[in-house]
């Protein structure tokens, strides 16, 4: 068939609108479904038919067991009267304990609807999001999967600072406990890439566990960095108690904040702060170290007393 030359082919386009567009039933039509009912149909009536032959066969076996049994009671009446009496008082046994078996089960029966009742007026009791706030420029309710994203009551939150209320789901999924669920699958999922069998919904106790030990390594490392940090630079015995504002200070120019009439500019006082390596160690009777100096010309470093660029040539001036 030619859709194009085929005048009788009619392209209905819809404008629902925002709303409309949105709906995830737009375009149900329950007619289209009959067939799909009908074979439900069909697997109910065979389910019924299957019960059914259950049952006879059930009775029917049922059936041969009494007869076997009234034909011993026949033949054990026969042997002699003791033999009644102790069936009979059996079998009073087995009457009054069946009889207190259904005593048992319609009070379980009676329990377990009185336990649903309470159930479901204790959800009653509690108000529907919906109904926090029936402005409808509110935060959206999602009616299918009974979530409200969004606080309800953002613009007027300043009437209700004292009381408590329903902050919306991203609120709760993000504060408390819903934090470290969060981390944990996380984790799950970064430890299942590496090869590892966890699940985060059907092994939690394992996963936590797992974790424990995962912080208690990292911590550890994180502890042996700082000490090598502190060993290189010689500061195992330094604390952060005995540590001074100067030894902080980054410069190795002692400066006063003083009036002006006040500073002393001869004084050029130096801190002395650990390190690694030798400082102010002239060589070859310079004044200055290597590196002082820098020659543009020649691009290279060099003495700044003498203005050498050679590393191990004698001081010109002394």
């Amino acid at each position: 068939m030619n859709k194009e030359n085929d005048e009788d082919y009619l392209c209905v386009t819809q404008d629902l609108g925002y709303d409309g567009n949105r709906d995830r039933w737009v375009g149900y039509d329950p007619n289209n479904f009959d067939h799909i009912y009908r074979e439900y149909e069909k697997i109910v009536d065979e389910q019924k038919k299957r019960k059914a032959e259950k049952l006879k066969k059930k009775y029917e076996k049922q059936s041969i067991k009494k007869k076997k049994e009234e034909n011993e009671e026949n033949e054990d009446e026969e042997e002699g009267g003791d033999a009644e009496d102790s069936e009979l008082s059996s079998d009073s046994e087995k009457d009054n304990d069946l009889n207190d078996n259904k005593q048992n089960n319609k009070k379980n029966n009676k329990n377990e609807k009185n336990k649903t009742i309470a159930r479901n007026l204790r959800i009653r009791e509690d108000t529907a999001k919906y109904l926090y706030n029936l402005n409808l420029n509110s935060a959206f309710y999602d009616p299918k999967s009974r979530s409200m994203r969004e606080d309800p009551l953002a613009n007027i939150k300043n009437n209700l600072e004292n009381s408590n209320y329903y902050k919306g789901e991203n609120y709760y999924n993000n504060t408390g406990d819903a934090i470290e669920s969060k981390k944990l699958e996380i984790f799950a999922w970064e430890s299942y890439k590496r090869g590892e069998n966890v699940h985060f919904n059907a092994q939690p106790t394992q996963l936590e566990l797992m974790y424990k030990e995962f912080l208690e390594k990292k911590n550890k490392l994180i502890k042996k960095k700082q000490e090598d940090i502190l060993k290189t630079y010689k500061c195992e015995n330094i604390t952060k108690e005995n540590n001074n504002q100067q030894e902080l200070i980054h410069s190795e120019v002692y400066t006063e904040y003083k009036p002006v009439d006040q500073i002393d500019s001869k004084k050029n006082n130096k801190i002395k702060i650990l390190s690694k390596y030798e400082e102010d160690i002239y060589i070859s009777d310079h004044t200055s170290i290597f590196g002082s100096y820098y020659d543009r010309e020649t691009k290279k470093w060099g003495y700044k007393c003498c203005k050498c660029t050679d590393k191990f040539q004698h001081c010109v001036q002394s």
